[in-house]
């Protein structure tokens, strides 16, 4: 029996009123990328009708790290990539570059799996963390990879938040040296902040230029012979005898498929209770090395607060402070923004606020990009991989914002599955079986959450404050207490 999953997508172009109106439609990564790449390899609009042994819908990170070990593993596979846009175009292409790992989540695992699987699962990630290096170096890929470590800072009024359970597990399980706390003194003497208290600390993890590594994994895979069709916005997905794409301008069939398109995927009817998706902001101020030399940031640390709206930051080989957060009154229904204030300089003058209180030298700092997009927040904060039939449509969904080490150790294990080397259940990765929660449908769910989200920035500006509502705070704790990511 035939069935059709319609595609409600919104692509990054210029006819779509979220992008006509943020601060900068692609950022300042894949603005970089435009001013000093070189020519690139040519992909093609889908036109007309076309086979595959196997289609992946979305040309991102995890799409396009699935076509690579595809190709790796079995060289005479067809495979083809079709992309609304451009790959790296949407959430990899614009995001902070942090590659950090899932020990910070070892609590979560370990409920789901078992302590062996949890372990399993956070060496997989950083052993990707790692191997995207080496791949870098073995194919000439210039994305700015550097090792850094990654430090969640308690911020004034977040002491009592580093009391986490997932510290406690790793030291219990033998992997404090894979998670654990730095005291604001010793923290002082590497990097200097006025807010800055003690920190959990992961010490491997990296940072990267996104779209220069998605731009460099489009090249290898086209090296490898994976077709690539972008400016192709799929309409329709056709589960029959063979899994049919259906483009605005042709057709792609193919006995297996692979979902990948991130946010967007949140418009698929099989996945609307598997996510939220909420909105992200990042800066790039000018370059600023003699202030990082100053307050003693000259290594590549991944830095972020203990917000549940939180801010993160890093810098950048030439000295840039790359500044985002989610501490933002917006939430996406399906992709397409719904925001309480139209005005794109909103989250911007927040971002700058915030960063002023970090770096108070910075108040007046010029920035040279600013830039937003969509983040797919699955209920455990972890990607969810399964099929929506019978192990011939599969799909990851849900990176909540920690997407690209993951997506190379996910695209790693779903490609044994894809081949029929092993089944999904053997993995480490999360599936639906594994939730205890869904979300509500829409409209309670984008409603729910815009709620939820606008009650937390106010609490926590309160807090910034030395303020506390006790009222408040015990109604935040509530979708917690129910298994959902706020």
């Amino acid at each position: 029996m035939s069935r059709d999953i319609h595609v409600r997508h919104w692509p990054a172009q210029r006819d779509d009123p979220y992008w006509t109106r943020a601060p900068q439609r692609t950022g300042y990564w894949l603005e970089e990328v435009a001013r000093t790449s070189s020519s690139e390899p040519t992909a093609h609009q889908l036109l007309g009708d076309h086979k595959a042994d196997v289609v992946i819908i979305g040309g991102g990170f995890a799409g396009l790290w699935v076509a690579y070990f595809l190709a790796e593993a079995a060289p005479n596979l067809h495979v083809a990539i079709i992309e609304a846009d451009t790959c790296g175009s949407g959430a990899s292409g614009r995001n902070a570059g942090f590659m950090t790992g899932w020990w910070d989540e070892l609590d979560v695992l370990t409920n789901l799996y078992g302590e062996e699987r949890a372990i399993q699962a956070c060496i997989a990630i950083d052993e990707s963390i790692a191997a995207i290096g080496d791949w870098c170096m073995r194919h000439d890929v210039d994305a700015w990879y550097r090792q850094g470590e990654y430090l969640a800072v308690a911020t004034p009024g977040q002491h009592h938040l580093l009391d986490l359970p997932n510290v406690a597990t790793a030291a219990r399980l033998g992997r404090d040296a894979s998670l654990g706390v730095i005291n604001q003194d010793d923290l002082s003497h590497r990097i200097r902040s006025p807010l800055f208290g003690d920190a959990i600390r992961m010490p491997l993890a990296a940072t990267i230029h996104p779209a220069r590594l998605a731009k460099g994994l489009r090249r290898v895979v086209l090296e490898q012979g994976v077709t690539i069709y972008e400016h192709s916005p799929v309409i329709t997905l056709r589960i029959d005898s063979r899994i049919e794409v259906v483009t605005t301008a042709g057709r792609l069939g193919a006995p297996k498929g692979v979902v990948t398109m991130g946010a967007w995927a949140g418009s698929l009817w099989p996945l609307r209770r598997l996510g939220i998706t909420m909105a992200s902001y990042i800066v790039a101020t000018e370059p600023v090395p003699g202030f990082l030399a100053e307050i003693g940031w000259t290594s590549s640390e991944c830095i972020c607060d203990l917000r549940k709206a939180l801010h993160y930051f890093r810098t950048t080989p030439d000295g840039r402070i790359i500044f985002g957060g989610g501490a933002t009154r917006a939430v996406y229904r399906n992709a397409r923004m719904i925001e309480r204030s139209g005005a794109p300089k909103a989250p911007v003058a927040e971002l700058r606020a915030s960063m002023a209180r970090f770096f108070p030298e910075l108040t007046d700092v010029p920035f040279a990009a600013a830039w937003g997009g969509p983040v797919d927040f699955s209920p455990i904060h972890l990607p969810i991989v399964d099929t929506i039939d019978d192990d011939r449509l599969f799909f990851v969904y849900g990176f909540s914002g920690n997407g690209v080490a993951p997506s190379h150790a996910v695209a790693k294990e779903l490609t044994k599955s894809i081949l029929n080397a092993s089944p999904l259940s053997d993995t480490w990765m999360p599936q639906i079986s594994t939730l205890r929660h869904r979300f509500p449908m829409d409209p309670i769910r984008s409603l729910g959450a815009r709620i939820i989200q606008e009650a937390i920035i106010r609490n926590e500006k309160r807090q910034d404050h030395g303020q506390n509502s006790i009222w408040l705070s015990k109604f935040l704790s509530l979708p917690n207490q129910l298994g959902f990511p706020f």
